[in-house]
């Protein structure tokens, strides 16, 4: 499982449409199928329900599409996190000085 595949069922959830959903991630439609696929073989479930007009999620996929958002943000807060200590917006501060200096 991968954090792009999380994102693809979310995106997915969403829209209700492989089309629409594949336009805004930047892919092909063939392939966000093929990587659900994909998942929904490593998990063992099927995550929608699909007709000739819809998509739905069945009830794993429900389950699953909110624990992939809540690790989705928590991935998001993070990179967030790094960013702000990477360019010292946040973190610590240790200031040092010899003891004759301090005098």
């Amino acid at each position: 499982m991968e954090l792009r595949q999380l994102q693809y069922v979310v995106q997915i959830a969403a829209e209700k449409n492989f089309s629409r959903a594949a336009e805004k991630l930047h892919i092909a439609q063939p392939s966000l199928s093929q990587q659900l696929s994909k998942l929904e073989k490593e998990i063992g479930v099927p995550l929608f329900r699909r007709t000739t007009n819809n998509v739905e999620l069945t009830h794993a996929g429900v389950a699953f599409v909110t624990k992939a958002e809540a690790i989705l943000d928590a991935v998001d807060q993070l990179r967030q996190e790094m960013d702000d200590l990477a360019h010292m917006r946040k973190g610590r501060l240790v200031v040092g000085c010899l003891p004759i200096t301090g005098s």
